[in-house]
């Protein structure tokens, strides 16, 4: 049997009832207590790859019936896992509790060049620091570059910097309500949605039973994700993300908020290995799906 917990949506002008299902413990199984875990003795925290959640372009791979890395179901606007290879209708959405937060600058390949893939990760404080010599980083159309010797910058092969803003989050199953952890990078036109998620969470005031007000940490916040198209003045077209903040995370909640509260722990302890690669954003095929092929995990994280 399943557990329903349900949960009034007090954010709303109206109450509604939520109904989240947990799955049943099994009472009698055929392993004891002291068996939990066993088998992964030799692995490291490096063993294990961290899912990268993608949100699906008209020119990914995944939506091309005639590519080989299409996804059965996979339309543009769905969001997508990268290990699971789940994909998560984008008009509906999914819930996540967001639990830590990474911004760094990751320079790839031009999408032309001779090597389009991952060539490194520089911190923010790094980049600045770059920006003051010409030689080293050049502005293109609000692009960061790596110029040629004599100061030419070729948009499509030389390599640039992509400022590339990081949620590790947890994800909860609609159907299951299982929770798993999973990094959603966002980058280029994605980045005023990041922006809008961080000043939500960080103008958001709650009164405890004692009265006193407090900004609570951002892992006690449940978020509604979902995709919506969007447009330039040039007439392109791709999907876009939308958060949603529905709730602070209650008692019923506890499991989540303790499984939330250890991932930002391992994430600001650089515990959480990263592998861009597995994101392969640089077969996306739209402005805003930048990547390329192996990454070095970033060295500072901090909360929202």
């Amino acid at each position: 049997m399943s557990k329903e917990i349900a949960v009034d949506n007090k954010e709303s002008s109206e109450v509604s009832e939520v109904k989240i299902t947990l799955p049943a413990v099994a009472e009698e199984m055929l392993f004891s207590e002291e068996d939990s875990g066993a088998g992964f003795e030799g692995t490291s925290v490096e063993s294990f790859a961290i899912p990268f959640i993608q949100i699906l372009q008209k020119g990914t791979p995944m939506v091309d019936e005639d590519n080989p890395h299409y996804v059965e179901g996979a339309k543009a606007g769905h969001l997508f896992n990268s290990v699971t290879r789940q994909i998560y209708n984008g008009k509906e959405g999914i819930d996540i509790i967001p639990c830590a937060f990474q911004r760094t600058f990751i320079r790839w390949g031009g999408r032309d060049s001779a090597n389009p893939g991952f060539k490194g990760v520089l911190q923010v404080e790094e980049i600045d620091r770059l920006k003051h010599d010409p030689a080293q980083i050049k502005e293109v159309e609000g692009r960061l570059y790596v110029p040629n010797a004599d100061g030419t910058v070729d948009t499509k092969k030389n390599d640039y910097y992509a400022d590339t803003r990081s949620h590790f989050v947890l994800i909860i199953d609609p159907e299951s309500g299982d929770f798993s952890r999973a990094l959603f990078p966002l980058t280029s036109s994605q980045v005023k949605a990041s922006k809008t998620l961080l000043t939500l969470l960080h103008e958001k005031i709650i009164k405890r039973t004692d009265g006193k007000r407090i900004n609570p940490p951002t892992f006690a916040n449940l978020v509604h994700v979902n995709t919506k198209p969007l447009t330039d003045n040039k007439g392109n077209s791709w999907s876009g993300v939308e958060f949603t903040p529905t709730r602070i995370l209650g008692i019923e909640d506890r499991d989540l908020y303790e499984a939330a509260k250890q991932f930002n722990r391992d994430v600001v302890s650089d515990a959480v290995p990263v592998d861009y690669a597995k994101a392969d954003y640089n077969n996306g095929g739209a402005d805003d799906t930048e990547g390329g092929e192996s990454f070095s995990k970033p060295k500072e994280a901090k909360t929202f």
